[in-house]
């Protein structure tokens, strides 16, 4: 050891810096080591713990005691040992904790159920034409020239039509109404009244034809014979489209006063021309008929004694009265249909 008195306090000042950055750097001095307040301090002991232990600090190792000072002297009492502390024991490190389980994602919802699609309503049914009524009469001319009350419209039995196909039974389309036919007795009762080859159906006679051409205005030519037009003519509705005529079941017919402003197979029927279904002589003398037979009655006939003298005579087969007859000529059933059932017509003179 340095005697104090001869060490110079600048190393004191060195040795105290040394001491202070050793404690700095994990030395610890022994409390009764103050170098601050003593100048001649001495003892050189001192103890530091070595290492330490990972996870917790190691232990501090004991030093030994170092010289004691006496104030006021010069004497000195020399330290009596140097002791080091074991180096402690290093620490374990601490462990690891396991890393947390991943949490299951949810289950995801079904879906919905789509709704099934309204019915469709079904459309409401068209409203059926109204019925057209005819205008009522002008009042006639009152008292001291005041004017009558005008009439009211009409609701007759008159309906609009195209064709006579739209009217009821009996009636006929003109000009674009309904009409009831007029009441006319038969025009024929037998074939015979109606020309060589015609007959009489219904009491109304009906040409031969091949062409609806060979036909009277407003007929068509149907299985050999000129019958009325069962579904109209389309040319017309009105008689302004007729150019001055009249329209009749969808024909245009002229107007006139007598046959000759007819043309041929029409005449004059209150004043519009129409196909002729009246009588019509197949003779008006015996020499307008084939060799052998006689005109009576307008018709072309055979004498006979017996039926069997009628054998070849076509439809007259009958003997009657000294000539061959059709069976409706010698015993007549009918002359119009209403005489027959629903289901037959009366074709000369006879039901079938």
């Amino acid at each position: 050891m340095l005697n104090p008195r001869f060490v110079p306090t600048g190393f004191l000042a060195i040795a105290c810096s040394l001491l202070t950055s050793a404690t700095f750097a994990g030395c610890v001095l022994h409390p009764g080591d103050g170098c601050e307040d003593d100048p001649y301090c001495s003892g050189g002991g001192s103890y530091s713990g070595v290492g330490s232990r990972t996870g917790h600090p190691g232990s501090t190792g004991a030093g030994a005691t170092g010289g004691s000072c006496d104030a006021g002297t010069d004497a000195t009492r020399p330290g009596t040992g140097d002791g080091s502390g074991a180096a402690g024991t290093t620490g374990k490190g601490g462990t690891t904790g396991a890393a947390g389980a991943t949490g299951k994602g949810g289950t995801t919802g079904a879906a919905g159920t789509t709704g099934k699609g309204g019915t469709t309503g079904v459309a409401g049914a068209t409203g059926a034409a109204g019925t057209i009524g005819t205008s009522g009469t002008t009042g006639a001319a009152g008292v001291n020239g005041v004017g009558g009350a005008p009439g009211t419209g009409g609701t007759g039995n008159v309906s609009a039509c195209r064709t006579t196909a739209d009217c009821g039974a009996g009636q006929c389309c003109v000009d674009g109404r309904c009409h009831a036919l007029p009441t006319r007795p038969p025009q024929c009762r037998w074939n015979s009244e109606c020309g060589t080859g015609a007959r009489c159906l219904n009491g109304a006679c009906e040409r031969p034809c091949t062409t609806t051409a060979s036909c009277g205005t407003g007929d068509v030519c149907t299985a050999g014979f000129c019958v009325p037009d069962p579904v109209g003519g389309g040319q017309c509705v009105l008689a302004a489209d007729c150019g001055g005529g009249s329209c009749v079941n969808g024909h245009c017919h002229s107007i006139c006063t007598t046959d000759v402003n007819c043309p041929a197979g029409d005449r004059c029927t209150d004043g519009v021309c129409t196909a002729d279904h009246g009588p019509q002589p197949a003779c008006r003398a015996n020499s307008q008929c084939p060799s052998g037979q006689s005109c009576v009655n307008g018709a072309c006939r055979t004498s006979c004694g017996s039926d069997g003298d009628c054998c070849f005579c076509g439809d007259a087969v009958v003997c009657h009265a000294g000539y061959c007859v059709t069976p409706g000529e010698a015993a007549p059933m009918c002359s119009a249909a209403t005489d027959c059932t629903a289901t037959a017509a009366c074709i000369d003179a006879v039901c079938r």
